[in-house]
């Protein structure tokens, strides 16, 4: 009886082997067939030391950095901080490449007051809103 189990046992691994070659299983917690997702946003302006321009902010709870368009950056050319290489640890399991980002410590206005963060530059953010 136990060498039918161990037998058992063997010919569901390699099942499994040749289903999912690579050893790695795939999350994907974040396939939706919905494709409205709905993100926190709001208008504010942010500030460089002598230009001020208005962006939208997107709120992503869930990520541990912020991010700021490069492009919005360079406009404003607001100076960077410091500059670190990061390898980005996406939804299901995939990681990217390393590359470097900028840091810049931004000022944002909004009605009631200023806020500093410290934010990464990237080329695109989130496809349209």
């Amino acid at each position: 009886m136990c060498d039918q189990l161990q037998a058992f046992k063997n010919a569901n691994q390699k099942k499994e082997e040749e289903e999912n070659p690579s050893g790695n299983d795939v999350n994907l917690s974040n396939a939706n067939p919905n494709p409205k997702v709905f993100l926190q946003t709001f208008k504010a302006k942010l500030l460089s030391s002598d230009k001020e321009k208005t962006v939208r902010v997107l709120c992503d709870t869930g990520s541990p950095k912020s991010y700021i368009l490069k492009n919005i950056a360079e406009e404003i050319k607001h100076p960077v901080s410091r500059e670190e290489t990061i390898k980005h640890s996406l939804f299901g399991g995939v990681s990217t490449k390393e590359c470097k980002h900028n840091f810049y410590r931004i000022k944002l206005k909004q009605l009631n007051g200023n806020c500093n963060f410290e934010v990464l530059d990237q080329a695109v953010i989130c496809e349209n809103l």
